[in-house]
């Protein structure tokens, strides 16, 4: 707790900074170059900040098991600097969700050359575009994809969220190619992470986002982005090991595409992650199960801030028993058998009111191969700058 409010008062402090600095560009003016062009340094701040009620609408509750039922609030505080001439720019971001408060993003970048970067530090992953439009006033939907969900999810203990997080957050280095051939940008990324963290099974999203390595080999990933004016596609691919003895390794792969058609935008994902267990009794990294899912959503901007928007999403796991409290190997723990999957269809409505007020209300049905069915419906309100 110390080490978070010690995170959260040195953000609070650079915001400060950031502004009075901002003040003092008219007297005296900022620190600039000789010839008087520019300032040196530029400073940018932002929040995001967002409320939901989320609940089921049939009984017996205990039955359907939604953990983040109720109300429910994402916050996010970010700053930026950046030195004109040399490259250089540091980003910090803070957020307060369903983990309690974290620090998503402490990162130093440098750009030696037009088409290359490296950033190092705590970073969010560029694991496909929509760990970069996580946030609550970003995405369209209150709840995220199946693919990458981790509150809101009805029957989210046994399946153990999705398939991998959003955002992804991990220590290490990136180094990125950027592309651009006027309407056509292409960007490759390669990554050393310390890598997502497990115990007993299978990976636990909450303890992937501590700081130590918990076996202190590092992981590898690496990212493709293609980008028009019109269609964007991204191609992803992680490999590292989870457990703390480094025996059991997982490997992730997604792609994703987003097309914008007048007032309409269309995404999809598909996310796949192959992880492997031990049985018991068996010396460990012997067996493996799959967990995948995908994602289509289509958003239409009906006139002004009024937006309408309809997805279907499903997640499967296969190879693993589900038990009450996640993923088994053993079949007397389990309620399920090892073929377990969830289709789920979303409906929205939307509005941005003057000022950049969010209104959102989301109607969700819930269908499961191995549990009774659900209804939730989400409401919310957001605001970002």
């Amino acid at each position: 707790m110390a080490l978070r409010l010690l995170l959260l008062t040195c953000l609070l402090g650079g915001v400060l900074s950031a502004q009075d600095k901002a003040v003092e560009t008219e007297s005296p003016p900022a620190k600039t170059d000789k010839s008087g062009d520019s300032p040196l340094f530029r400073w940018r701040v932002g929040a995001s900040l967002g409320t939901s009620y989320s609940a089921l609408l049939v009984e017996p509750r205990h039955d359907r098991s939604l953990p983040n039922h109720g109300i429910n609030g994402e916050f996010a505080l970010s700053g930026r600097v950046a030195h004109r001439d040399s490259g250089v720019s540091a980003n910090l971001r803070a957020c307060w969700g369903c983990h309690g408060l974290e620090l998503e993003e402490a990162t130093i970048q440098w750009r030696p050359l037009e088409i290359l970067s490296v950033r190092a530090g705590r970073m969010n992953v560029h694991t496909g575009s929509y760990n970069a439009r996580h946030d609550f006033n970003t995405r369209a939907t209150i709840a995220k994809p199946l693919t990458r969900i981790m509150g809101g999810m009805v029957r989210q203990v046994e399946f153990n969220h999705g398939v991998l997080p959003a955002p992804y957050v991990d220590n290490g280095l990136n180094l990125a190619l950027d592309l651009d051939a006027g309407p056509v940008a292409l960007r490759l990324d390669g990554f050393v992470l310390a890598g997502l963290k497990g115990v007993n099974d299978d990976i636990d999203f909450d303890r992937s986002r501590d700081f130590p390595d918990n076996n202190g080999e590092p992981s590898f990933g690496a990212a493709l982005g293609l980008e028009t004016p019109i269609v964007s596609l991204n191609l992803a691919y992680l490999w590292g090991n989870y457990d703390a003895d480094a025996r059991r390794s997982y490997q992730v792969a997604s792609a994703d595409l987003r097309a914008h058609l007048g007032p309409v935008t269309l995404d999809a994902e598909f996310a796949w992650r192959q992880t492997q267990f031990s049985r018991p009794g068996s010396p460990g990294g012997e067996d493996q199960f799959w967990k995948w899912g995908w994602w289509v959503q289509a958003d239409w901007q009906v006139v002004g801030g009024l937006r309408l928007l309809a997805a279907v999403d499903s997640l499967a796991v296969k190879g693993i028993y589900l038990a009450g409290f996640g993923p088994t190997p053993n079949p007397a723990l389990a309620v399920t058998d090892d073929n377990n999957r969830i289709l789920r269809g979303t409906i929205g409505v939307s509005y941005t009111t003057i000022g950049g007020v969010l209104l959102r209300l989301n109607g969700e049905y819930w269908e499961f191969s191995d549990f009774n069915d659900a209804w939730v419906i989400h409401a919310g309100i957001g605001w970002s700058f």
